[in-house]
C-alpha cells in the first residue's frame, strides 16, 4: 500500500500513530505474518476496552507496546494529545476568537494545506 490512515470515533492519536509507524517500520523488514494481518489484528480483533480502569496493552514486539484506555463515565475525557499543534497554526489571540466563536455555536471551517494538523487542532478544540 501506499497510504494507510487510521479513521476512528475515539481519540486514540497517540496509539494510532504508534500503530502506523509501527507498520511502516515493519514493511521495510522481513516479517512473518503479511502486513494485511497485523492489520486486520488491529481493526478487527483488537476489543475496545470498557468505560473504567481497564487497559487494552498490544504491540508488534516485545520492545514496542501500545496501550489503550478509556476513562470511567463520569471522568472527564484524557486528552492524550497535545495542544502545540493548534498553537503552532494560530497565535493565541485567534486560538481565543475561535474559542469564542466556538462558544456562540457559529459554524467554524478550518482549512490547512498540512492534513496532518487538522485532526489534532479540531481536536484540542473540542
Amino acid at each position: 500500500p501506499k497510504c494507510l490512515v487510521v479513521l476512528s470515533h475515539y481519540a486514540f492519536f497517540h496509539t494510532f500513530r504508534k500503530f502506523l509507524r509501527e507498520l511502516y517500520r515493519m514493511s521495510l523488514l522481513e516479517t512473518p505474518l503479511p502486513l494485511e494481518r497485523y492489520i486486520s489484528n488491529f481493526t478487527s480483533e483488537l476489543p475496545l476496552p470498557p468505560q473504567g480502569k481497564v487497559e487494552i496493552k498490544f504491540g508488534f514486539t516485545s520492545q514496542v507496546q501500545c496501550i489503550i484506555s478509556r476513562p470511567a463515565p463520569n471522568e472527564l475525557p484524557l486528552a492524550k494529545f497535545s495542544y502545540r499543534p493548534l498553537f503552532s497554526c494560530l497565535s493565541v489571540s485567534n486560538v481565543m476568537v475561535v474559542v469564542g466563536l466556538l462558544m456562540e455555536e457559529t459554524r467554524v471551517v478550518l482549512l490547512s494545506k498540512y492534513y496532518s494538523l487538522l485532526a489534532p487542532c479540531t481536536e484540542a478544540l473540542l
